[in-house]
């Protein structure tokens, strides 16, 4: 046992069999995604907005609504909890600030299709797919 603060926790009372991961639990209602394929797949998600990371693009946000009744939250998830829903060419350049870039990410609301040849294509596919599925 060990206390750190005001956290005691005994060491050899825990029980790996006893830890449960969930993939998401919803920060207004509580309610536990298990899997990712059961969030997808879940009719009580909708996708409704992209924040993009210019350093890191696997740290963009994706952000959904929890669309029940009693609940309405949008929260957040990591793009890079998706990457392998995309197959197809990732480009290696990002043309934000560029001609060729149609300023897109940059309005979180805006999830139409991209034309630019841009390293963020990708995760408008992604986008494209939850828009499908959701």
């Amino acid at each position: 046992m060990y206390s750190k603060g005001y956290l005691e926790v005994k060491t050899n009372s825990i029980d790996k069999k006893d830890i449960q991961v969930s993939f998401k639990t919803c920060t207004g209602c509580g309610f536990v995604w298990n899997s990712r394929n059961e969030f997808i797949l879940n009719d009580n998600i909708s996708l409704v907005g992209y924040q993009p990371n210019f350093i890191d693009i696997e740290a963009g946000l994706l952000l959904f609504n929890h669309n029940i009744k009693k609940c309405g939250t949008t929260f957040a998830l990591r793009v890079g909890i998706f990457t392998d829903l995309y197959i197809g060419p990732v480009f290696d350049k990002a043309k934000i600030g560029t001609m060729e870039c149609e300023e897109k990410c940059l309005d979180q609301n805006n999830m139409d299709q991209c034309s630019a040849v841009c390293k963020y294509v990708y995760v408008r596919e992604i986008m494209k797919f939850f828009k499908k599925v959701m």
